[in-house]
């Protein structure tokens, strides 16, 4: 039914309920997740000018930077 699902993420408490179900919902489905977290704001903007790293939770959930796919594969979902 579903090839790709789209799921936002904030960096909060909520996150890894939403991952659980939506990881399981995908291998039912053999659907791809894609994960969306967007930064905005000033800080984001000036992240490297203020010495600021990514979160921990993000990296390993595989979505922020350069990290973005690598901790989805290889669970059942493709990641972008």
């Amino acid at each position: 039914m579903y090839k790709r699902i789209l799921v936002p993420l904030e960096n909060g408490p909520a996150d890894a309920a939403i991952l659980k179900h939506v990881r399981e919902l995908a291998k039912l489905l053999g659907a791809e997740l894609l994960l969306l977290h967007v930064a905005d704001g000033w800080a984001a903007r000036n992240m490297e000018q203020l010495n600021l790293r990514e979160a921990q939770e993000m990296k390993e959930a595989g979505v922020a930077g350069a990290a973005a796919g690598g901790d989805r594969r290889g669970r059942g979902t493709g990641s972008r």
